[in-house]
Protein backbone atom coordinates (compact mmCIF):
# COMPACT_ATOMS: atom_id res chain seq x y z
CA UNK A 1 0.00 0.00 0.00
CA UNK A 2 1.33 3.41 -0.92
CA UNK A 3 0.89 6.80 0.84
CA UNK A 4 -2.88 8.27 -0.45
CA UNK A 5 -4.26 4.81 -1.57
CA UNK A 6 -7.74 3.82 -0.42
CA UNK A 7 -7.92 1.90 2.97
CA UNK A 8 -11.01 -0.05 4.58
CA UNK A 9 -10.47 0.27 8.51
CA UNK A 10 -11.99 -2.01 11.67
CA UNK A 11 -13.18 0.56 13.95
CA UNK A 12 -15.45 -1.23 16.32
CA UNK A 13 -15.73 -4.21 14.52
CA UNK A 14 -17.06 -2.51 11.71
CA UNK A 15 -15.16 -1.57 8.24
CA UNK A 16 -14.96 1.87 7.18
CA UNK A 17 -13.72 3.50 4.28
CA UNK A 18 -10.66 6.14 4.45
CA UNK A 19 -7.42 6.83 3.48
CA UNK A 20 -3.74 6.16 3.99
CA UNK A 21 -1.95 9.33 4.75
CA UNK A 22 1.46 8.06 6.22
CA UNK A 23 2.21 4.19 5.54
CA UNK A 24 5.47 3.81 7.31
CA UNK A 25 3.76 5.11 10.87
CA UNK A 26 -0.12 3.44 9.66
CA UNK A 27 -1.68 6.99 10.06
CA UNK A 28 -5.16 7.14 7.91
CA UNK A 29 -7.33 9.42 7.93
CA UNK A 30 -11.39 7.72 8.48
CA UNK A 31 -13.91 9.60 6.39
CA UNK A 32 -13.96 11.97 4.10
CA UNK A 33 -11.82 15.57 4.82
CA UNK A 34 -14.96 17.87 4.42
CA UNK A 35 -17.46 16.22 6.61
CA UNK A 36 -17.53 16.93 10.26
CA UNK A 37 -16.91 13.42 11.23
CA UNK A 38 -13.27 12.98 9.63
CA UNK A 39 -10.38 11.98 11.85
CA UNK A 40 -7.08 10.96 11.58
CA UNK A 41 -5.35 8.70 13.85
CA UNK A 42 -2.85 5.82 13.76
CA UNK A 43 -4.14 2.00 13.42
CA UNK A 44 -2.77 -1.32 14.20
CA UNK A 45 -1.78 -3.18 10.80
CA UNK A 46 -4.48 -5.88 11.04
CA UNK A 47 -7.40 -3.40 11.19
CA UNK A 48 -6.18 -1.88 7.79
CA UNK A 49 -7.36 -3.39 4.41
CA UNK A 50 -6.92 -1.77 1.36
CA UNK A 51 -9.99 -0.89 -1.04
CA UNK A 52 -9.64 -1.60 -4.72
CA UNK A 53 -12.72 -0.55 -6.27
CA UNK A 54 -14.24 -1.09 -9.78
CA UNK A 55 -14.03 1.44 -12.40
CA UNK A 56 -18.02 2.21 -13.37
CA UNK A 57 -16.89 1.99 -17.28
CA UNK A 58 -15.32 -1.56 -16.84
CA UNK A 59 -18.95 -3.12 -14.86
CA UNK A 60 -20.74 -1.70 -17.23
CA UNK A 61 -19.41 -3.36 -20.38
CA UNK A 62 -19.55 -6.74 -17.88
CA UNK A 63 -22.83 -6.32 -17.18
CA UNK A 64 -23.89 -5.58 -20.45
CA UNK A 65 -22.03 -8.34 -22.30
CA UNK A 66 -22.95 -10.96 -19.12
CA UNK A 67 -26.86 -9.71 -19.53
CA UNK A 68 -27.23 -10.87 -23.25
CA UNK A 69 -25.98 -14.36 -21.67
CA UNK A 70 -28.19 -14.13 -19.63
CA UNK A 71 -31.11 -13.73 -21.52
CA UNK A 72 -30.60 -16.05 -23.90
CA UNK A 73 -29.96 -18.30 -20.90
CA UNK A 74 -33.15 -17.36 -19.12
CA UNK A 75 -35.31 -17.54 -22.34
CA UNK A 76 -34.35 -21.59 -22.84
CA UNK A 77 -34.62 -22.34 -19.13
CA UNK A 78 -38.08 -20.57 -19.62
CA UNK A 79 -38.88 -22.61 -22.99
CA UNK A 80 -38.04 -25.87 -21.31
CA UNK A 81 -39.53 -25.49 -17.71
CA UNK A 82 -42.59 -22.72 -18.35
CA UNK A 83 -43.27 -22.00 -22.17
CA UNK A 84 -46.23 -19.58 -21.09
CA UNK A 85 -43.61 -17.18 -19.09
CA UNK A 86 -41.55 -14.69 -20.80
CA UNK A 87 -38.46 -13.32 -19.67
CA UNK A 88 -37.52 -9.72 -21.04
CA UNK A 89 -34.96 -7.03 -20.88
CA UNK A 90 -35.87 -3.64 -19.22
CA UNK A 91 -33.97 -1.20 -18.06
CA UNK A 92 -30.71 -3.13 -18.57
CA UNK A 93 -32.19 -6.07 -16.03
CA UNK A 94 -34.11 -9.26 -16.73
CA UNK A 95 -37.69 -9.09 -15.65
CA UNK A 96 -40.59 -11.36 -15.06
CA UNK A 97 -43.81 -12.03 -13.10
CA UNK A 98 -42.22 -8.91 -10.81
CA UNK A 99 -38.68 -10.73 -10.52
CA UNK A 100 -36.22 -8.87 -11.99
CA UNK A 101 -31.92 -10.06 -12.24
CA UNK A 102 -30.52 -6.47 -11.51
CA UNK A 103 -26.62 -5.63 -12.49
CA UNK A 104 -24.42 -4.72 -8.83
CA UNK A 105 -21.44 -3.97 -7.86
CA UNK A 106 -20.09 -5.77 -4.78
CA UNK A 107 -17.59 -5.62 -2.66
CA UNK A 108 -16.00 -9.14 -1.53
CA UNK A 109 -13.00 -9.67 1.70
CA UNK A 110 -10.08 -10.72 0.82
CA UNK A 111 -6.99 -11.25 3.51
CA UNK A 112 -5.20 -8.33 2.48
CA UNK A 113 -8.16 -6.22 0.55
CA UNK A 114 -11.27 -5.29 -0.09
CA UNK A 115 -12.21 -5.96 -3.84
CA UNK A 116 -15.38 -4.41 -5.92
CA UNK A 117 -16.47 -6.94 -8.04
CA UNK A 118 -19.19 -7.05 -11.15
CA UNK A 119 -22.32 -8.79 -9.76
CA UNK A 120 -26.03 -9.72 -10.12
CA UNK A 121 -28.49 -9.69 -7.55
CA UNK A 122 -32.36 -11.16 -7.73
CA UNK A 123 -35.08 -9.48 -6.56
CA UNK A 124 -38.98 -9.44 -6.10
CA UNK A 125 -41.05 -6.55 -5.93
CA UNK A 126 -43.66 -6.35 -3.98
CA UNK A 127 -46.94 -3.80 -4.89
CA UNK A 128 -48.63 -2.05 -1.67
CA UNK A 129 -51.78 -0.71 -2.58
CA UNK A 130 -52.86 2.69 -1.86
CA UNK A 131 -54.23 3.49 1.43
CA UNK A 132 -56.22 6.53 3.11
CA UNK A 133 -52.77 7.67 4.35
CA UNK A 134 -49.87 6.34 2.23
CA UNK A 135 -49.59 6.44 -1.92
CA UNK A 136 -49.41 3.20 -4.00
CA UNK A 137 -45.74 1.65 -3.86
CA UNK A 138 -43.60 -0.90 -5.03
CA UNK A 139 -40.56 -2.23 -2.91
CA UNK A 140 -37.39 -4.95 -3.80
CA UNK A 141 -36.95 -7.71 -1.93
CA UNK A 142 -33.92 -9.01 -2.61
CA UNK A 143 -33.18 -12.73 -2.52
CA UNK A 144 -29.81 -13.46 -4.00
CA UNK A 145 -26.61 -11.96 -4.83
CA UNK A 146 -24.60 -14.67 -6.73
CA UNK A 147 -21.12 -13.12 -8.40
CA UNK A 148 -21.49 -14.46 -11.84
CA UNK A 149 -24.78 -14.69 -14.36
CA UNK A 150 -25.13 -18.45 -14.63
CA UNK A 151 -25.93 -18.72 -10.70
CA UNK A 152 -27.80 -15.75 -11.11
CA UNK A 153 -29.86 -16.94 -14.07
CA UNK A 154 -30.78 -20.09 -12.10
CA UNK A 155 -31.36 -18.21 -8.80
CA UNK A 156 -33.81 -15.82 -11.49
CA UNK A 157 -35.58 -18.82 -12.63
CA UNK A 158 -35.71 -20.96 -9.57
CA UNK A 159 -37.39 -17.68 -7.95
CA UNK A 160 -40.15 -17.09 -10.67
CA UNK A 161 -40.96 -20.52 -10.73
CA UNK A 162 -41.30 -20.36 -6.47
CA UNK A 163 -43.70 -17.29 -6.88
CA UNK A 164 -45.79 -19.09 -9.16
CA UNK A 165 -46.22 -22.35 -7.70
CA UNK A 166 -46.81 -20.34 -4.40
CA UNK A 167 -49.81 -18.83 -6.50
CA UNK A 168 -51.36 -22.25 -7.67
CA UNK A 169 -51.25 -23.47 -3.73
CA UNK A 170 -53.21 -19.98 -3.00
CA UNK A 171 -55.61 -20.42 -5.38
CA UNK A 172 -56.31 -24.14 -4.28
CA UNK A 173 -56.58 -22.79 -0.80
CA UNK A 174 -58.95 -20.06 -1.56
CA UNK A 175 -61.38 -22.36 -3.91
CA UNK A 176 -60.95 -25.18 -0.95
CA UNK A 177 -62.14 -22.31 1.23
CA UNK A 178 -65.27 -21.11 -1.00
CA UNK A 179 -65.86 -24.58 -1.29
CA UNK A 180 -66.54 -25.03 2.17
CA UNK A 181 -68.23 -21.80 2.82
CA UNK A 182 -70.95 -23.05 -0.17
CA UNK A 183 -71.34 -26.04 1.77
CA UNK A 184 -72.05 -24.57 4.85
CA UNK A 185 -74.28 -22.45 3.31
CA UNK A 186 -72.48 -19.34 4.12
CA UNK A 187 -72.78 -18.34 0.76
Amino acid sequence: MENGCKVKLRVKDQWRHGTLLNKDNLLCGLGEPHYFNYEERHYDRSDIKEFVPLDEEVAEATHQKELQSAFVMAQEAFADLMPNEKVEIKDNCLSCMGVTLDPVIHEKETIARFVEVAAWQVNIWKHHPATRWEPEDYSDCPVGSPTNYQCAVQLFVLTVFKLKADCYWDAKADEAFARSLAEEGII
